[in-house]
């Protein structure tokens, strides 16, 4: 019977849909878990065997708009370690001590995306203003 399988990493992050039978979930590289209708990658992580509702950051943002000079500064706080940020530009950065510090000497409107397997995808918008 064909079922749909979550294969998952190690830090619990579903990377991808399977739909086999039990046998051939067994043999995948990457450990597998049988879902239900409800759970989706966007929303769930694996956690000892377990799927584990994500849940939503709890960030501190000093502001949302700033100067375009390259010194006036977006600090966000509290963002779990090894979370990535995505850039306009498809960048990548990994937090390594909760905080981020945002300049910017070109007026423009931003965002950045924070994804940790652990929380709910987090997308900040920001201005730089001449």
């Amino acid at each position: 019977m064909i079922k749909r399988y979550a294969a998952y990493d190690d830090d619990g992050k579903i990377l991808h849909e399977i739909l086999c039978g039990e046998d051939e979930a067994k043999l995948q590289e990457l450990p597998t878990l049988l879902m239900s209708d409800e759970i989706t990658a966007d929303h769930f992580f694996v956690k000892d065997g377990q799927f584990i509702a994500k849940q939503q950051l709890s960030l501190s943002i000093n502001k949302s708009i700033i100067a375009a000079d390259g010194v006036d500064t977006i600090i966000i706080n509290n963002i779990p370690v090894n979370t990535t940020v995505t850039w306009l530009d498809s960048q990548q950065d990994t937090i390594t001590d909760g905080t981020l510090e945002i300049t910017s000497d070109m007026a423009g409107d931003y965002k950045i995306i924070l994804d940790h397997p652990h929380y709910l995808q987090e997308t900040i918008n920001f201005e730089a203003r001449n």
